[in-house]
């Protein structure tokens, strides 16, 4: 495995700023408890922002905190709800509305908040039945754009059902049903959109742990065409301790976390295919103790050399770790010599929950990890900034003198630049790609001799969005061992 190695400037500037710009920040405070935080699934591009669920007394709402990625400051906290029910549970739809759980009405509803052009509209319910709608759970996408409608999972009575909702829409499909014989806890889903390959299939994918009347568990999935019926039950990992199913993704494929006790303790496990080949890998370089709540983030650099669990040894992942000396949280491991301390971080909650995100880009990507812990009495939110110096790897630029670098201004509108470095004379090309893999513009598609380059990309006429810019050299072959790739976000905003 690749170690990471920093040049001399970097681990310069690193030192001098790592305890102002590294250090722990408490986000939250006041005369209230802010729990299960979580951070936007746009915050990347256009919506820095932090949801989390602020309890007083009986009660509890909304809130949100919006993150100011130039100052590295948090902003005072926002209510998205008022009043004496309970609202929980809170997270954010494929269109950036937050759909959560209330007791408003005399029993557990699952309501929804739309958020759009900067505007949060009107509270309207989803599910308002006279049974009990509770257990709202995570459902994914591989790319926050698409699709147009959106997806929850919840459990009404015995059935846990996946709700598609739009504007105009509202459909329920009963995915798994309590009997005696099995119950079903730890649900997610993703929807799927499959625009670059194959695998997972197109459709909504549902993972869930599987109990049976002996007490003995499954990892089990179910899946739906968009316009078809549930297919039947495949089991990812037999017989196990299996809990708390997260899925994060690689270049829009997601990957399914999740932990299963071994001798070594509880531990973190990875499958890319869940359905067929059910590959199960470890993660790798974990500590003794048990291990969980492992999260890690995509960050903005992606080349074509990263490939399986290589790619958690450097992208910005937290953990929970217990073990002989407590609770405590990890915030990515730091190799950049003996002026870094560990980045284990002693929690007095032992309850604690985790969120972990990019934040941004301001001169490099900003990921945070977020968590709970005890404060003057109460629980507030604490946050620490990871440490991913985008560009500043050096064999990045080593192999040949291929190089491709941020572009900016970024965020920009409606022009950009992008530089870009070979180290001998190769064919070329460079290409811009909307969420959906469509090419939108060619940039560069010819030999060049070695040197560096810089080229203009107009964006008139685009939406605003997420783009990504690909640099490939050496080869017309994508598979060629000589072809070199390296792929980046941008983001345009009008």
């Amino acid at each position: 495995m690749k170690k990471i190695v920093f040049i001399g400037s970097i681990l310069f500037f690193v030192a001098s700023i790592y305890s102002q710009t590294f250090q722990i920040k408490q986000i939250t405070s006041g005369d209230f408890d802010a729990k299960n935080p979580f951070i936007s699934l746009q915050a990347f591009s256009n919506y820095p922002f932090i949801y989390f669920e602020k309890h007083t007394g009986s009660s509890s709402n909304i809130g949100l905190i919006e993150y100011n990625l130039i100052l590295n400051t948090f902003q005072e906290m926002t209510e998205l709800t008022t009043g004496s029910a309970l609202r929980i549970n809170p997270y954010e739809d494929f269109n950036h509305g937050i759909v959560f759980q209330t007791n408003e009405n005399g029993n557990w509803d699952v309501a929804y908040r739309p958020y759009e052009n900067g505007n949060w509209g009107p509270i309207t319910f989803l599910a308002n039945s006279i049974s009990e709608e509770y257990n709202l759970s995570p459902f994914y996408a591989n790319e926050p754009y698409f699709p147009m409608n959106n997806y929850i999972l919840f459990q009404r009575s015995d059935t846990v059902i996946v709700l598609e909702y739009a504007e105009s829409l509202i459909t329920e499909y009963p995915v798994f049903v309590n009997t005696p014989q099995y119950q079903y806890s730890d649900y997610i889903g993703v929807y799927y959109n499959n625009f670059s390959g194959n695998y997972p299939r197109m459709g909504i994918h549902v993972i869930a742990v599987e109990t049976d009347s002996s007490g003995k568990k499954n990892l089990i999935s179910k899946y739906k065409p968009l316009n078809g019926v549930w297919d039947i039950k495949n089991i990812i990992k037999e017989d196990c301790n299996c809990s708390h199913p997260i899925f994060q993704f690689y270049e829009f494929m997601p990957y399914l976390i999740f932990e299963d006790s071994t001798e070594s303790g509880i531990r973190p496990f990875i499958v890319s295919d869940w359905e067929y080949l059910k590959d199960i890998d470890t993660i790798p370089y974990l500590p003794d103790g048990d291990i969980t709540n492992f999260r890690i983030d995509r960050p903005d650099m992606i080349t074509s050399k990263f490939s399986g669990s290589d790619q958690l040894e450097y992208y910005p992942h937290s953990y929970f770790l217990k073990n002989e000396d407590g609770f405590m949280l990890r915030v990515n491991r730091q190799e950049l010599g003996s002026f870094v301390e560990d980045t284990l971080i002693n929690i007095k909650y032992n309850s604690s929950k985790m969120a972990l995100d990019a934040l941004g880009i301001y001169d490099e990507e900003i990921f945070y990890t977020i968590w709970e812990d005890s404060s003057d009495g109460h629980i507030h939110l604490f946050g620490r900034r990871q440490l991913y110096p985008v560009g500043a790897v050096s064999d990045e630029k080593g192999i040949d003198g291929f190089m491709l670098e941020q572009n900016y201004p970024n965020p920009f509108n409606p022009t950009t630049s992008i530089q870009y470095a070979i180290g001998s004379r190769q064919f070329v090309t460079l290409k811009v790609f909307d969420v959906l893999g469509n090419e939108i513009a060619t940039l560069v598609n010819e030999e060049k001799p070695a040197g560096e380059y810089e080229v203009e990309f107009d964006a008139r006429g685009l939406a605003s969005g997420i783009y990504f810019y690909q640099l490939r050299a050496g080869g017309s072959d994508i598979n060629s061992e000589k072809t070199m790739i390296q792929t980046k976000k941008m983001i345009l905003i009008k």
